[in-house]
């Protein structure tokens, strides 16, 4: 992180040192159900009691949200009424707004869904071959080929770069075939119909879900890392002492979906929404798009483009629970997507980052080692950074 993103993120912070701390937030937010919408009616009214220019209407949006948690609701209403009862309010409450984007949203809005085993060499696919024997991987070309055939034939050469690591590849290959391999890593997930009295549901294989976003960072990052976490557990009170930095070990997302559809959930486009037991409905944010982006799916003509496609997780019998796609972090992820949507988020950084030339590169999964590692983690920093900036102006109209 470079020391202009490092001031800017600290004058952030410090505008707001005043304010309950998160910890007295949520020790104090136990109230009544009827207490608790009360305060966050009241809340609303206080944005809404501002003038055109400077309503927070990002934090209307989280306040009307009907999918996020009351208890979170009551957080942010109660960081809204500490700042409303001071001088200059209106500009309290926006420094609110730009704590809430900055500190938790734009951090979420990482471009690309990030996939990787334990840290190994990645490599592009597309890179010329001999390039990648004179880094002495000769020994694992199966992996490779294999990985290039996967982005050839479903032509997505830029979610592919990089993805998968050449240890994992071939490891699978020796362990099961390329048929496995195949159906895991390139198939949509469609694999198996299955009938039943609620919805033609499509099996897929299951693994253990992490958003990226709730990925481990090297020490030296650990301020950032640490700020993360303390906004997530500001806005969703359920991961509170449920899930901390160090139940998590690699930034994965074990979700075996076709790479288009993988790169959507790690975008935030589509999310998946609990019906039962493993079945998920597969929501796409942009109610627009819904029907350009379901309608090169099987099941999606199947049943006659009325009806939303369902997904099921399959598993051994032999899993763990803990090895299963983990309902809670589908849940938070969902509701995420569904807010950043609705407050025009998305819209807004995709324009701005198709007009900027100048963003940092940054690659598609954690490259190995640490120096790699850390210049990696600066160019995320920086472009979170540059989304930050972008999330704080006014909305285009």
């Amino acid at each position: 992180m470079d020391e202009n993103s490092q001031d800017t993120v600290t004058s952030q912070m410090s505008d707001l040192t005043d304010l309950p701390s998160t910890q007295e937030i949520i020790e104090n937010a136990s109230f009544e159900e009827d207490e608790q919408l009360e305060r966050v009616a009241r809340a609303v009214e206080v944005l809404e009691s501002m003038d055109s220019h400077t309503r927070g209407r990002n934090l209307l949006v989280y306040l009307n949200h009907p999918m996020l948690e009351l208890t979170g609701k009551v957080i942010v209403a109660q960081m809204i009424q500490s700042a409303a009862e001071q001088v200059d309010w209106q500009d309290r409450v926006n420094q609110v707004e730009r704590f809430f984007w900055n500190t938790v949203l734009s951090r979420l809005a990482e471009r690309g869904c990030l996939t990787s085993s334990n840290a190994t060499p990645q490599v592009d696919p597309f890179s010329d071959l001999d390039d990648i024997h004179s880094m002495g991987y000769e020994a694992q070309n199966q992996g490779y080929n294999f990985a290039g055939r996967l982005a050839v034939r479903d032509g997505l050469k830029d979610q592919f770069r990089g993805r998968f690591s050449l240890n994992w590849l071939t490891n699978a290959l020796e362990r099961h075939g390329e048929e496995y391999v195949l159906e895991l890593t390139g198939q949509a997930i469609t694999l198996a119909a299955v009938e039943n009295d609620d919805a033609n549901a499509y099996e897929t294989e299951g693994a253990h879900v992490i958003p990226h976003f709730l990925g481990d960072l090297k020490p030296s990052f650990e301020r950032e890392r640490l700020q993360l976490w303390q906004s997530l557990y500001m806005m969703f009170p359920s991961l509170w002492q449920r899930f901390t930095p160090e139940d998590i070990e690699h930034i994965s997302n074990g979700m075996t979906l076709l790479a288009f559809d993988h790169k959507a959930f790690g975008k935030m486009q589509i999310g998946l929404k609990h019906l039962y037991g493993e079945t998920f409905e597969v929501i796409h944010h942009k109610k627009a798009g819904t029907k350009i982006y379901f309608e090169g799916w099987p099941q999606w003509e199947e049943l006659g483009g009325k009806r939303i496609p369902v997904v099921t997780f399959k598993y051994p019998s032999t899993t763990r629970d803990e090895d299963m796609v983990s309902h809670r972090l589908l849940k938070i992820h969902y509701i995420i997507g569904s807010l950043f949507h609705a407050s025009g988020g998305t819209e807004r950084l995709e324009d701005e980052l198709e007009n900027d030339e100048d963003a940092p590169p940054l690659p598609s999964t954690a490259p190995a080692g640490r120096v790699e590692q850390e210049r990696w983690t600066s160019a995320l920093y920086k472009r979170l950074n540059r989304i930050s900036m972008m999330l704080t102006l006014p909305r285009r109209r």
